[in-house]
């Protein structure tokens, strides 16, 4: 089993002013004189293990910024990600107060988790046991 422990081992944990300070929000332009708020603008993937990398990071971060502006996890921050991830209709229908309410108490549930544990932290060891699960299996074919 492996444990996790607080380390001192990296530099503080960024600061954010607003979600845009998150690597996968941005404003993008679309019309000249008008921007839209994208939840989950992220480059093109060329490659299916570095996307997953990439994405738990992405959740490190957003967990680190909930834990730092707890309010977040109550503005729907989460549905409006999770709706953007999967391409979906801008405009609400009723079967989508299930993902709403969902993802609504996941967002408390990580504010809370986030005050006793460093999101890095259990990132880095999901990590380690990806490379020891890559290393058997490379020795497997030896």
């Amino acid at each position: 089993m492996t444990h996790i422990t607080q380390g001192d081992h990296r530099s503080p944990a960024p600061s954010f002013t607003s979600p845009l300070d998150l690597p996968f929000v941005a404003d993008l332009k679309v019309s000249p004189r008008r921007r839209e708020r994208s939840w989950w603008a992220t480059p093109p993937a060329t490659d299916y293990g570095q996307a997953c990398d990439a994405g738990r990071e992405f959740g490190a971060e957003f967990v680190r910024y909930l834990a730092q502006d707890p309010r977040s996890a109550h503005s729907g921050l989460i549905g409006r990600i999770a709706q953007q991830m999967y391409g979906g209709v801008r405009e609400p229908i009723p079967e989508s107060g299930y993902a709403v309410g969902f993802w609504h108490f996941v967002g408390v549930m990580l504010v809370q988790a986030a005050r006793h544990i460093d999101p890095q932290d259990i990132n880095d060891c999901i990590s380690r046991l990806y490379a020891r699960d890559d290393q058997s299996n490379n020795n497997k074919g030896a």
